[in-house]
């Protein structure tokens, strides 16, 4: 049901989620799994603390994860609507944002990642 409040445990703490699917294209089930993945959290604070965007590499560089489980966080965040991918033409390079659903997300009230 969107817009009623949903309890999720993890490794113990129990987090809300409320109005976050309400008004959002991203679903319950999306949100909980970007809360169950501390990859996934540790790039939506990235991303949200370089709010202009950053490229693949300075990700990479700031978060320490490897190249494989990077590449695939971000593809897994791209498809749930959170991060947002731009490819320039010419140089070929990509940048990711944070969107406004995956700055929600971040700023949400959840003790897990607040």
């Amino acid at each position: 049901m969107a817009g009623t409040a949903k309890d999720v445990e993890h490794n113990g703490a129990a987090c809300k989620i409320a109005a976050l699917t309400e008004t959002m294209e991203v679903g319950r089930e999306a949100v909980i799994s970007i809360i169950k993945s501390s990859w996934k959290i540790i790039v939506l604070f990235t991303l949200n603390s370089e709010r202009d965007g950053m490229f693949y590499n300075d990700i990479l560089a700031k978060t320490g994860m490897t190249s494989r489980t990077l590449a695939a966080v971000l593809k897994s965040l791209v498809s749930e609507g959170v991060v947002e991918r731009r490819e320039y033409e010419g140089n070929g390079r990509v940048e990711y944002r944070i969107t406004e659903t995956g700055s929600r997300i971040v700023s949400s009230r959840c003790p897990l990642i607040s």
